[in-house]
């Protein structure tokens, strides 16, 4: 038998908003660099169209969800559950990104103009809804404290990666600092 939620048979609604908020998010923070251009919005927003700069949104557009989701759930979970929860969501954000875009490329190009939008605030949506079913899971997770040391080491990597990245002057070649498909 599945678990109810915090919300009883109505959460699988909170994911659902909680994914239209992340898209809604990434969809602004995807431009928030273009419309104002400066130190901390270059940290925060993506600068570029590649894969390494949709990590980033993705990110912290997660990151401000769950800062705004912890002074509402963190007691009522308990906010060692909500923390790890979170914490592994924050991780594994970026590569559901990467899965999501390349599986839907393998289908092949996407389509132009409107239908290219259409696909990408939908692999955005699907992104989104999963993060919240992987966090509603790992809520339920009896962490270790070498289990927590670790996340906490992974996600302080991977918000190092993150920013480190975008003040150096040689970038790596690895293609996903590149834009998909670029010479």
């Amino acid at each position: 038998m599945e678990r109810q939620g915090f919300l009883g048979r109505r959460d699988w609604v909170y994911g659902l908003l909680k994914a239209l908020v992340f898209g809604s998010l990434f969809r602004f923070m995807h431009y928030w660099y273009e419309w104002w251009p400066n130190p901390v919005t270059a940290i925060l927003s993506g600068t570029g169209e590649s894969i390494f700069q949709h990590f980033k949104i993705g990110f912290w557009a997660l990151f401000i969800i769950v800062a705004v989701e912890a002074p509402l759930l963190g007691r009522r979970l308990g906010w060692r559950a909500f923390s790890a929860s979170r914490a592994m969501s924050l991780v594994l954000v970026s590569w559901l990104n990467f899965l999501i875009w390349y599986a839907v490329l393998g289908f092949g190009p996407l389509p132009e103009g409107a239908g290219e939008l259409a696909v990408v605030i939908g692999m955005v949506f699907v992104m989104g809804f999963m993060i919240w079913a992987l966090e509603r899971e790992t809520e339920a997770f009896v962490w270790s404290t070498r289990g927590l040391v670790t996340l906490a080491i992974v996600l302080a990597l991977t918000v190092w990666v993150l920013v480190a990245w975008r003040w150096q002057a040689i970038v790596p070649t690895a293609d996903v600092f590149a834009a998909p498909l670029a010479p």
